[in-house]
């Protein structure tokens, strides 16, 4: 049997497909591949989900991935930083598929976050209604397309996989392969846009000490989690408080895993006002909230109170933190920490009882007076 020559090889790659638009394959040598110089990475959520990615947001029910979804979306759209990370793109158009709560249901959160995040009345986020929306049909996904294509998307939302996949059996390995390949990979690759995909978890283990590895955090067909770039596991842990999750990578194609972290939602006003708040670091081996993040509002309450003239009220210093992005519930605890009420968590106070302000009362309101003589020389900080 003869062998082709290269020439044939070549035309070989290079020739045209019935049915196809470009060569079957594209063959690309080294020198192209290294033409250009290494860019840095860049995020979309800043440290954990890459720009032009797909990023599958796993979680059991009550997990607050949806809550976590639209935040995102809403920060994407405001030009706002997540959470404490200091870095985020500029905004831009965003989209939302909603298809797992009723528009009604969305409707609501939106009004809590916009009063509780103190967002604007104009966002450039649109929201797309897709309760009948099927990604598998052609019609439907020539729809979806085309909106890409008219609104430019720097991000797109969609809750959920299943909700909009078509797709009957979710364990169905090539069903799921065939719809991430063609359906979903396609609006990051060709459009550019980051896409947050919600995904479902099984029920957490029971047993004591018992954990979820990597690999089995996404419910059904593992071409959930093997197509993503990035998933993004979010767990309820009470024990940081009754609306607290953990979020941590499970899986980063692109770029380090970020360290887990903890946000809760919070009422701020019952009815007519929420928010998404950071809580802290999270350390998976412990299993606890770490004293960071407490520790630097403490910090920040400290610096608050030095600031001031004469003192502060604990409900204006309280007030302060809790605009400053702080949940209620750690601000609260900072107050403590700082009126000798709790334990330092770290610097070199840290385990200590020790009160670093004098108090007045004055009726039912205690103001306070930030008490030099009772700060460290060390000035009690972070001791790490």
């Amino acid at each position: 049997m003869r062998s082709a020559t290269v020439a044939e090889v070549d035309n070989y790659l290079n020739a045209d497909v019935p049915g196809l638009t470009e060569p079957r394959l594209r063959p690309i040598s080294w020198s192209e591949m290294t033409a250009d110089r290494v860019e840095p990475l860049r995020y979309d959520w800043h440290g954990w989900v890459a720009l032009a990615t797909v990023a599958l947001l796993v979680g059991a029910g009550e997990s607050l991935k949806s809550w976590l979804a639209l935040y995102l979306a809403l920060m994407r759209a405001a030009g706002r930083a997540p959470f404490d990370e200091s870095e985020t793109p500029p905004a831009g158009e965003v989209l939302y598929f909603t298809a797992e709560n009723a528009l009604a249901e969305e409707q609501r959160r939106c009004g809590l976050l916009k009063a509780g995040l103190r967002l604007p009345d104009d966002l450039p986020l649109t929201f797309i209604p897709a309760e009948n929306l099927c990604l598998s049909d052609d019609e439907d996904y020539k729809a979806v397309d085309a909106l890409f294509v008219e609104r430019k998307p720097v991000a797109a939302f969609i809750d959920s996989a299943i909700a909009l996949s078509g797709i009957t059996q979710e364990n169905d390995n090539v069903e799921v392969r065939r719809f991430m390949r063609d359906r979903i990979m396609p609006l990051s690759r060709k459009h550019g846009a980051t896409v947050y995909l919600i995904g479902h978890s099984p029920k957490p283990p029971v047993q004591a000490g018992a954990r979820f590895t990597d690999e089995h955090v996404a419910r059904g067909a593992s071409d959930w989690r093997n197509a993503a770039d990035t998933v993004l596991y979010l767990r309820r842990d009470v024990t940081l408080g009754e609306l607290a999750v953990v979020v941590r990578h499970s899986k980063n194609r692109i770029g380090p895993r970020h360290a887990p972290i903890w946000f809760a939602l919070e009422d701020m006003v019952p009815g007519k006002a929420a928010r998404v708040v950071y809580g802290g670091a999270y350390n998976d081996e412990s299993g606890q909230g770490e004293a960071a993040g407490l520790l630097r509002v403490v910090m920040a309450g400290v610096e608050a109170l030095k600031g001031s003239r004469g003192g502060l009220y604990v409900k204006g210093l309280l007030a302060q933190l809790v605009d400053g992005g702080t949940s209620k519930a750690t601000a609260r605890r900072a107050l403590d920490v700082m009126r000798g009420k709790k334990p330092w968590p770290g610097g070199s106070l840290r385990g200590k009882t020790h009160s670093v302000a004098t108090e007045d009362r004055h009726g039912r309101s205690v103001f306070l007076t930030f008490d030099a003589a009772q700060w460290p020389d060390d000035d009690g900080g972070d001791d790490e």
